[in-house]
């Protein structure tokens, strides 16, 4: 592993001050926002089937899910810790975890968001045959994206698994692609174009032909006196225009990176960096989609939220009448003893009595 102070100057691109403080706070509330979010959404659609959609797009959803929390685990995190000590500290095999990791997270995650919008407006173009695809075949389209997914590590590794360095502008690991560089100019375009051009041209086309058919099946339904079905739409749209915009900043940059001179630090370091940070804005916001686009869910949290708050009133009740309970019982326990001891004083005082008498 190496640095990049060959590119840049070090003391210029690594943060300090309040820019170390903000962005350590923005990748810890985006780890935890993933995390607890998408730990839901599996635990809500696998175990109580809180998704009242179409078993393909839930589907999706739970692969995208295990996606963002790949996502979470192997970049975000480490990126917090070298946040936090302002160097890399976590040992070389962290470090290729941390390379490879994200490069099988991200592809995945886009062709799946590419399978789901295609897939949704299959659907829609061709109900009647929507139900004769069944969670098994979208969880084998899925299996075979993840697999295919898996070139874009493979070719890096094939090429020179060692040729990645600790990147202080995004404090994460990266690939240099340094080695062999007649290689690299061939494969570098057909990589990046398969990675992110392609798909991200599918999952635009599929979100307009999506708001064409809902403007068209919205006037439909207007004219008939009908009602229009739109949360899976809804769903599937906001996943993809939240997906398109936090990564378009990152696309702009790796699609011009090589055309701009180095000398420009604002481009390459500043701009970079909050490209860079944008970009997992999507990972962590899924669950704030789903609340609000899928009925089901929404009222699946608010009855979980309603119960877990049931019971700890209840058991809040429970522990104040226990204590009530014990301190009447101690108030009874004094009583009884002043009782005993009137009893036993007046019983003397008659018993002195009854001497003097004699």
């Amino acid at each position: 592993m190496s640095h990049n102070e060959s590119i840049f100057d070090l003391y210029d691109i690594k943060m300090q001050g309040f820019e170390l403080y903000a962005a350590t706070c923005w990748f810890i509330t985006i780890f935890f926002f993933t995390l607890i979010g998408d730990a839901i959404i599996l635990v809500a659609s696998i175990k109580y089937n809180a998704f009242k959609l179409h078993d393909g797009v839930v589907v999706f959803i739970q692969h995208i899910a295990v996606c963002d929390l790949l996502m979470a685990v192997t970049c975000i995190l480490p990126q917090i810790v070298s946040l936090v000590a302002n160097r890399w500290v976590l040992g070389t095999v962290v470090l290729y975890i941390n390379v490879y990791g994200p490069r099988l997270g991200f592809p995945a995650g886009l062709y799946l968001l590419c399978g789901m919008t295609t897939t949704k407006l299959f659907l829609l173009r061709n109900p009647l045959k929507s139900r004769s695809i069944s969670r098994k075949h979208i969880h084998i389209l899925c299996t075979a994206i993840w697999g295919f997914a898996c070139y874009f590590p493979a070719t890096l590794m094939l090429v020179d698994k060692d040729d990645v360095y600790f990147d202080f502008r995004i404090y994460t690991c990266v690939y240099a692609y340094s080695t062999d560089k007649k290689k690299w100019k061939l494969l570098k375009p057909l990589v990046l174009g398969l990675l992110s051009i392609i798909p991200t041209i599918i999952i635009v086309l599929a979100s307009v032909l999506l708001v064409k058919y809902l403007i068209e099946a919205r006037k439909l339904s207007s004219k008939c006196n009908g009602s229009l079905q739109w949360k899976g739409i809804a769903t599937v749209l906001f996943t993809a225009t939240v997906f398109i915009i936090s990564s378009a900043p990152l696309t702009v940059f790796n699609l011009t990176e090589s055309y701009v001179e180095l000398e420009y630090h604002s481009f390459h370091v500043h701009f970079y960096r909050t490209a860079y940070s944008f970009m997992y804005f999507t990972v962590a916001t899924n669950i704030f989609i789903y609340y609000f686009t899928v009925p089901s869910f929404q009222e699946f949290l608010k009855s979980r939220i309603k119960t877990t708050s049931s019971q700890n009133k209840i058991s809040t009740n429970s522990e104040a009448s226990l204590r009530n309970k014990k301190t009447n019982t101690a108030i009874s326990r004094v009583q009884l003893n002043s009782l005993s001891s009137m009893k036993s004083t007046q019983d003397y005082g008659t018993n002195l009595k009854r001497a003097n008498t004699q």
